[in-house]
């Protein structure tokens, strides 16, 4: 049985986003222009596993495979909207 799509979104991932020192209600707003796709992505990812694990981890949460360049274009999109979020949240 696929797990939920969805969930908290953690960007705190031992420093590896730069959305850690944005305020709680703008991470929801992040949170709300992410796809839920890219939110899990951006929570396996702060795990620092290895990409074979995240795309495995990555898949079996999202119930559908997802293979490594969707992954990675996945992981862009998502750390460019956290970034440039984090970039007008400091402006």
């Amino acid at each position: 049985m696929p797990a939920r799509l969805g969930g908290p979104l953690n960007l705190c991932g031992r420093g590896r986003l730069a959305a850690r020192r944005l305020p709680r209600y703008h991470l929801r707003v992040v949170a709300e222009q992410l796809t839920d796709l890219q939110k899990i992505i951006l929570e396996i990812h702060a795990l620092d596993l290895t990409v074979r694990d995240s795309i495995r981890q990555v898949s079996a949460r999202v119930g559908f495979f997802v293979g490594q360049q969707r992954y990675q274009d996945e992981l862009a999109k998502a750390q460019e909207i956290v970034e440039a979020d984090a970039e007008q949240a400091n402006a």
